[in-house]
């Protein structure tokens, strides 16, 4: 994997992306894209200008660590918790994986994570069981299968990545299951009486509490 540090950069120097861009005659789109890691190219020539303009080396622009991770999700087919579909009781406990591929140089291994969609119905007898919280309408979570997988996963991956790369997992996993809820929800109706729900989710090392827009199926940032 390989990210620029352009957004850090400008931070520790608290300089502002239209300031850059007047000094250095580069626009502030193509600033903006590089600070996000969304451009897919970068001119040499846009990189020299900015590692002088910012007094850095590339090597100092860019961050990098020996592998990369892909992704699959996988949904379990009628996985209803022996409930009916029709009332929406499928969202009480919905199960997936996730199949993470880790490549290092020729090198792939695969490590399984089970991620759970659990639906706060705040009457629920079992709900002090179940890690249920007032306030809060879904539980989305996804963990390491195996024991000490998420200790070993840590040691031979995430303690060797800069604090940029380690975000960037966590934020991939918490978009991977809140892409299969807004799926589910798509296809299969919405269970819901307010447009606007409440959602934590828990990777491995990191919870999130989130805004659902459930009338557009997406976070409100």
């Amino acid at each position: 994997m390989i990210r620029n540090r352009l957004a850090i950069l400008l931070a520790e120097r608290e300089l502002k992306i239209t300031r850059v861009a007047n000094d250095t005659n580069i626009s502030r789109n193509t600033i903006t894209g590089i600070a996000q890691n969304d451009s897919k190219m970068m001119q040499l020539e846009t990189i020299n200008e900015l590692c002088k303009y910012l007094g850095v080396t590339p090597g100092e622009f860019f961050e990098y660590a020996p592998f990369d991770f892909t992704y699959k999700f996988v949904l379990e087919d009628g996985e209803a918790s022996g409930s009916d579909y029709e009332d929406f009781s499928w969202l009480t406990d919905t199960k997936a994986h996730i199949f993470l591929e880790c490549h290092s140089g020729n090198d792939t291994s695969i490590i399984r994570l089970e991620t759970s969609m659990k639906r706060n119905t705040y009457d629920d007898p079992l709900s002090e069981y179940l890690d249920y919280k007032d306030g809060v309408d879904v539980f989305l979570t996804v963990d390491f299968m195996g024991e000490g997988k998420r200790d070993e996963f840590k040691r031979e991956y995430l303690d060797k990545m800069a604090l940029s790369f380690q975000n960037k997992f966590h934020d991939d996993l918490r978009d991977i299951v809140l892409g299969a809820f807004a799926t589910i929800l798509e296809n299969d109706g919405n269970p819901f009486t307010s447009e606007m729900i409440n959602v934590e989710a828990k990777t491995p090392y990191k919870k999130f509490s989130l805004k659902f827009d459930v009338g557009k199926n997406k976070v409100v940032d």
